[in-house]
């Protein structure tokens, strides 16, 4: 018996190059585990108090709570939030390698922390449309200003 298919085909998601995705998992290891390389370069030296220890095993679970935070206030049927960082990536490379390595980290951190604060705002003024519209916005705003055509 043939399945009988939906009156709307679903939005099917975009796929991103190698690269563009290697680009993003790149920069967000980075931003997560910067800070227990850095505390444990330090603590090679001397010794370091256990509360920086504990920050800095800490961070990456911020992280990924703001992630998950994120995600569950920006992500709409067009868009989901983790598509829209990949596009914000994808507009951000560049034509040379070590140009995107300098382009990609500030445009993706930018935009996480606009993803946040569009989804506090829209928690503190009880208007659950305002973080997926500003997200899409923003994400369009990459992608209109990207460095490759």
């Amino acid at each position: 018996m043939p399945e009988i298919a939906p009156a709307v085909a679903p939005l099917t998601r975009p796929r991103f190059s190698l690269a563009v995705q290697s680009y993003f998992w790149l920069v967000s290891s980075l931003l997560g585990l910067s800070p227990v390389g850095i505390v444990s370069s330090i603590a090679s030296r001397e010794d370091v108090p256990l509360r920086w220890w504990i920050a800095s095993i800490l961070w990456p679970v911020f992280l990924a709570v703001l992630f998950w935070y994120g995600a569950r206030h920006c992500s709409s049927d067009k868009m989901r939030f983790h598509d829209g960082l990949l596009w914000v990536t994808r507009s951000a490379i560049g034509g040379s390698m070590f140009m995107s390595f300098i382009l990609v980290p500030p445009a993706l951190l930018a935009s996480f922390l606009g993803a946040i604060s569009f989804a506090i705002y829209s928690d503190l003024r009880s208007q659950p449309q305002f973080a997926p519209v500003k997200w899409a916005q923003l994400v369009s705003f990459f992608y209109r200003n990207r460095m490759r055509r």
